[in-house]
């Protein structure tokens, strides 16, 4: 019997799904950032601009999709200098939000929402919601772990990486799963001034749906890894992970680093000197509640498993 979550048929579509425009606080406006995108070979994009639902439907086209978004922000509940960042996303037809609703002020004041209430608000409302940088937004793992109602938070943001260096929070995604939380990893861009910050963070979907539903559909389901590469670079393409028979077998694009991790044992490869790896299995310990992998090529560029439970 086969364990798996990226979809056994389909064509990978990559995306971002955190981004902010002149809107908001962000360098370009809706038009001139999905032209970025488009460029460097994105097929789709959430436009998730602070306290502003954007939907920007007159962007959509066959080949390219712009998903509507917001994100939310509060300290309710927090040590002094820590924030909560949700961000939601929806489908323009199934969104309960309209296009430039704000969230600053009465009932739908987010700031004095707490994070359970923000999540509420848009899982109600027919948006996926996931927790944002949370290494940036110095919360302490007990804040979060026990948040009910998120999709998935970002494993690498790579605006936050690329300024402050402090956009990894694997740490903070492995607490999730060892608490019995299971949600998925994403890694996003987040660009606001900074133009080196954008193109960098992203997430692969597999899918034989390329709209916003077969897309969300797929995200829900797991069907997708993140990954994080130098603007203009790829990280390494995961063709498959699965675990059969009680081992794990993940096929890659050529990789120097292969990690294959469980709460109960790991196991580690290596490439040697002009050689690469492009596929590793790992007979997996005996009552591992889940099992992840991690690819990374030559230049450090990262992917990540979504992890398969067991």
């Amino acid at each position: 019997m086969q364990k798996y979550t990226l979809k056994r048929t389909g064509d990978f579509y990559k995306g971002n799904l955190h981004s902010h425009t002149t809107i908001s606080d962000g360098r370009y406006s809706p038009e001139e950032l999905i032209k970025l995108y488009k460029r460097y070979n994105y097929s789709f994009l959430a436009i998730t601009d602070h306290r502003i639902y954007g939907i920007h439907e007159e962007f959509n086209t066959p080949d390219f999709l712009v998903f509507p978004g917001v994100e939310l922000d509060t300290s309710v509940g927090l040590k002094e200098g820590a924030c909560h960042h949700i961000v939601g996303i929806s489908t323009p037809e199934e969104t309960g939000f309209s296009h430039g609703q704000e969230f600053s002020e009465g009932k739908l004041d987010c700031s004095k929402m707490s994070a359970e209430e923000i999540i509420d608000l848009l899982t109600s409302h027919n948006n996926l919601a996931i927790y944002a940088h949370p290494y940036w937004s110095k919360v302490d793992i007990a804040d979060i772990v026990d948040l009910k109602g998120l999709v998935g938070m970002e494993i690498m943001n790579y605006g936050c990486e690329m300024e402050w260096k402090c956009g990894n929070s694997e740490v903070f995604f492995d607490q999730f799963w060892w608490n019995d939380n299971k949600i998925w990893c994403f890694a996003t861009d987040d660009g606001h001034d900074d133009p080196y910050c954008y193109c960098g963070g992203y997430i692969v979907v597999k899918t034989d749906d390329f709209s916003h539903r077969g897309i969300i559909d797929a995200i829900s389901e797991g069907s997708f890894y993140a990954a994080f590469s130098q603007k203009g670079q790829e990280a390494p393409h995961i063709i498959d992970f699965i675990v059969e028979d009680g081992v794990a077998k993940l096929s890659c694009s050529p990789s120097r680093n292969i990690y294959i991790y469980t709460p109960k044992g790991y196991r580690a490869y290596h490439a040697e000197d002009g050689k690469s790896l492009t596929y590793a299995e790992y007979k997996l310990p005996d009552e591992a509640l889940y099992v992840k992998a991690i690819c990374v090529d030559f230049a450090g560029n990262t992917s990540w498993c979504q992890p398969i439970a067991l």
